[in-house]
C-alpha cells in the first residue's frame, strides 16, 4: 500500500481543486446543460434561466449553493430530503443525476463539461465522470482524485479514453484501472486494480424518467492489495452509454451510485 503523509496529500487537494475550479471558470465550460425537448442549449442560453431554476428550487424546499461565480451557476437539491424524485428532475430542464451514496443523496445538476468529463457539485462535495464513468468524487469518507483506465500494462490510459475505448465501450472482459484517493486521515494512496467484467442479455431497466432497454454488466476489482470491491453498470447495448452505476469507490471507501435523470449527451 502507498500512502503519503498530509503535506503531500495536501497539495494532492489543492492540485485537485485548482482544476476543478478552472473547469467551471474557463469561458468554454457549460455551466449548464439545457435539455428542452431533446435540444442542448447553449451556456448563455442556459445562463438567462438560471433565476427561475433557483426560484423555483427554493419554493420547492431545495437550497443554493453559496453565492459566488461557480455557486451561482449550480443548482442542487438538499440531500436531507431524501432520494431525488421524478417530480424533481421532471421540473428542473438540465441536465442531471439522481445520485444515491452512502455520504450523500439527491439531484444533482450538471455543473460544467471539459471534453469527455462532466462535474456534477454538490452542496458536500462534487462527483466527475469521465464518459459516464466513475473518474473522482469528494465525499465525507474521502476524495477519489482520479481514476485512469488500462485494457493492457502497456497502453497509455489517456489515449484510450481519448479514443473513447473505455471498458463499458468495448467487450474485452479483462481491464485495469488505477485510483488515486485520499482517505479521512489525509494518508493519500494509489493503487491498481485488475477487473473483470460479465454482461448478461439486456432488459428493461426503470429509470428516474424513464423505461429503457439497458444491458447490466458486473464487474469485480481485484487490487494490488489483495483487497477485492465491486461495480454494477447498466449501459446501453447499442450506444454503450451508461446510464447507472453502482461502486466502490475504492477498498473501504464510500459506495457510490447514480442515475441519469436528463442525459447531457445529443444521442
Amino acid at each position: 500500500m502507498k500512502h503519503i503523509k498530509s503535506r503531500q496529500a495536501d497539495r494532492d487537494i489543492e492540485m485537485y481543486k485548482s482544476r476543478f475550479l478552472a473547469a467551471f471558470m474557463r469561458p468554454a465550460s457549460l455551466f449548464f446543460t439545457h435539455v428542452v425537448n431533446g435540444e442542448r442549449k447553449s451556456r448563455l442560453q442556459a445562463l438567462k434561466t438560471v433565476t427561475g431554476a433557483i426560484s423555483l428550487l427554493a419554493m420547492a424546499g431545495c437550497s443554493v449553493l453559496e453565492s459566488s461565480p461557480i455557486g451561482q451557476a449550480i443548482v442542487a437539491l438538499d440531500p436531507s430530503k431524501g432520494l431525488a424524485t421524478a417530480t424533481q428532475a421532471d421540473s428542473i430542464p438540465f441536465a442531471s443525476l439522481a445520485l444515491d451514496s452512502s455520504t450523500q443523496r439527491g439531484l444533482l445538476v450538471l455543473g460544467a463539461q471539459t471534453g469527455t468529463q462532466t462535474h456534477w457539485p454538490s452542496q458536500r462535495g462534487f462527483l466527475s465522470l469521465e464518459s459516464g464513468g466513475l473518474y473522482a468524487a469528494s465525499t465525507l469518507e474521502g476524495d477519489l482524485l482520479s481514476t485512469r483506465y488500462y485494457f493492457d500494462h502497456s497502453a497509455a490510459a489517456d489515449a484510450l479514453a481519448a479514443a473513447g475505448e473505455l471498458p463499458w465501450q468495448r467487450s474485452q472482459p479483462r481491464f485495469w484501472i488505477e485510483r488515486h484517493w485520499v482517505d479521512t486521515d489525509g494518508l493519500s494512496h494509489a493503487h491498481r486494480a485488475e477487473g473483470h467484467m460479465t454482461c448478461k442479455a439486456p432488459r428493461t431497466r426503470a429509470l428516474l424518467l424513464t423505461e429503457l432497454l439497458l444491458q447490466p454488466c458486473d464487474i469485480t476489482y481485484t487490487w494490488d492489495n489483495g483487497q477485492t470491491t465491486r461495480a454494477q453498470w447498466w449501459k446501453d447495448p447499442v450506444t454503450q452509454r451508461l446510464w447507472e452505476v453502482e461502486e466502490i469507490a475504492w477498498p473501504g471507501g464510500p459506495d457510490i451510485k447514480w442515475q441519469v435523470a436528463r442525459p447531457w449527451w445529443d444521442s
